[in-house]
């Protein structure tokens, strides 16, 4: 039996331990659209883009805007749909 990696957060070692005991081995070829980037057991947030990018021979660009879309009209909601969103939504961008 495999033992999850020790030096972590006791939650996260108690998360993992329980997949490693209860969850099933997959084929990565077989669930392709499980696979993305891992990172290092060393690497969090900003240093693990960093390290991300170098990888993969990525370019990080910053844009001073915030959020992860420019405008919510992007998203080309009908007029129902966007008057539904919540205004901490929008004020998420």
């Amino acid at each position: 039996m495999r033992f999850a990696y020790p030096m972590q957060k006791f939650q996260d070692w108690v998360t993992q331990q329980w997949v490693i005991l209860r969850g099933i081995k997959i084929k990565p070829e077989d669930f392709p659209w499980l696979m993305g980037p891992f990172g290092n057991l060393d690497a969090i947030g900003e240093d693990f883009i960093i390290q991300f990018a170098e990888k993969e021979n990525l370019i990080i660009e910053k844009d001073s805007a915030k959020g992860i879309i420019p405008s919510m009209l992007k998203l080309n909601l009908s007029e129902t749909d966007f008057s539904n969103l919540s205004k901490n939504v929008i004020g998420f961008l």
